[in-house]
């Protein structure tokens, strides 16, 4: 991927994670900045303005190499972009330093519209995509050096001996490598040796189906036999290869037909381990849809999850149950013992509703002191039995004695939407509390 595509990839990526209207990255030159990517192309000209090292701005932000947040831009004189953001309607921002190998590289910044406080969840994020994103741009910094090198060589017309090609092979830094009309290793670089840790000896004598991971094998030897007839095949693929070492490792791979006289000779292939990509945006979701207090998956994944269940339930005529909870005296526990204690009580909430579901239901943290469960395959029996297990599971935690949990349960229709399914256990919660609280109660129509 090239310098360019590697910019937006990661502004893209801050855009999403964190939420954010607009985001951009400057990278940092002997001279200054430079801009570079930005997520949305139709921003003022005046973004490109310098962050300059030598001003209070740059003297905080590069040295200490952490964050700088700018919950309100319009209250933010030293903000670099104010006027910009001003006309562009953004009103806050954050800025993240991107550490390079031994200095810092550049900023990425991520605006809002509105004035945000930003949470402890954000600064994670953007410092993982920022530590993720210096490596892939450095290495795109060399690809783009040694491409200008190459470029400059076709110019003047050097003529280069079979050594001197073999050292420009060698010295990209993609794996580059060919297959014969037998799908055997012809031709490959210095890289590819190293990506797949095979000598010279045993690559040539492999077949390139042994080094690709098992669930991948059957399409790419599929696509690349229709290759060798001259049918269509994707030029390009997202795919995991397993290297002598038994090492999984995921890469892109550019691929184009080797013809001579009208005939079909072999595959040339570029590779670009991506398993460091694959593993950031993994991790970067894994951020964006947990709670940052017990663990649990967040309100926003829950909708998500449960609307999935609830296709597979219609799909394939299975039942499904939702419980839907909150904590009995909850406010007045935090009101007299603080928000410490409070946060305590939450996370063994978690824990124990994570020890008395099953391996196939999902938890969550719907909001404040409330908790959802989802329950596939659970009629209103097998909801009501996790349900109590929750309940008394709580009960044994000894210093909650004052707390109790009220629950709702409903089982899935499907004639139920979302918005309803959700309501419905919210209904049936409240019917609990109702009711002296530290019981559950199953939803029935007469309770809408």
């Amino acid at each position: 991927m090239n310098l360019a595509k590697v910019l937006q990839f990661f502004a893209d990526k801050a855009a999403h994670f964190l939420n954010a209207d607009v985001c951009f990255i400057h990278l940092l030159d002997d001279e200054g900045n430079s801009f570079a990517a930005r997520k949305r192309h139709n921003l003022s000209p005046g973004f490109t303005k310098r962050i300059n090292p030598k001003e209070r701005m740059g003297k905080l932000l590069l040295p200490n190499r952490k964050a700088m947040i700018f919950p309100d831009l319009l209250k933010s004189p030293n903000f670099p972009w104010q006027e910009e953001a001003r006309k562009e309607g953004l009103g806050a921002a954050i800025c993240q330093p991107i550490q390079g190998n031994k200095k810092t590289i550049g900023v990425l910044t991520a605006f809002s519209q509105k004035a945000r406080r930003y949470s402890k969840q954000d600064l994670s994020l953007l410092e993982a995509l920022a530590a993720h994103g210096a490596s892939a741009i450095e290495n795109a910094q060399a690809y783009e050096k040694i491409k200008s090198q190459l470029k400059e060589v076709s110019i003047n017309h050097i003529t280069q001996t079979e050594r001197s090609y073999q050292k420009l092979f060698d010295a990209v830094n993609d794996a580059i490598f060919s297959i014969n009309q037998e799908g055997y290793f012809a031709t490959f670089n210095r890289m590819f040796l190293k990506m797949t840790s095979y000598t010279e000896n045993e690559i040539k004598s492999l077949h390139f189906s042994k080094i690709l991971h098992p669930e991948d094998r059957p399409m790419m030897i599929n696509d690349y036999q229709k290759v060798m007839r001259g049918e269509y095949a994707p030029g390009r693929y997202t795919f995991r290869i397993i290297n002598k070492e038994e090492k999984i490792i995921y890469v892109e791979g550019n691929f184009r037909r080797l013809k001579e006289k009208n005939q079909v000779l072999g595959v040339l292939g570029v590779l670009r381990d991506v398993t460091e990509k694959i593993k950031l945006e993994r991790e970067l979701l894994e951020l964006s849809i947990t709670d940052g207090l017990t663990g649990l998956h967040n309100q926003r994944h829950f909708y998500k999850e449960l609307d999935r269940e609830m296709e597979r339930s219609k799909r394939q005529k299975t039942p499904l149950c939702l419980l839907l909870f909150d904590l009995d005296g909850f406010k007045t526990y935090n009101d007299l013992n603080g928000h410490l204690e409070g946060d305590k009580v939450l996370k063994s909430v978690a824990e124990a509703v994570m020890k008395s579901i099953r391996k196939m239901d999902s938890a969550f943290r719907y909001g404040g002191d409330e908790f959802t469960v989802i329950l596939p395959g659970a009629r209103q029996k097998e909801g009501t039995l996790v349900a109590e297990r929750i309940r008394k599971a709580f009960e044994k935690i000894p210093y909650l004695k004052q707390i109790s949990l009220s629950i709702g349960l409903v089982e899935f229709d499907t004639h139920y939407d979302l918005t309803t399914f959700a309501n419905h256990a919210d209904v049936a919660m409240y019917a609990a509390k109702e009711r002296g609280g530290n019981q559950i109660a199953v939803f029935s129509p007469e309770m809408a």
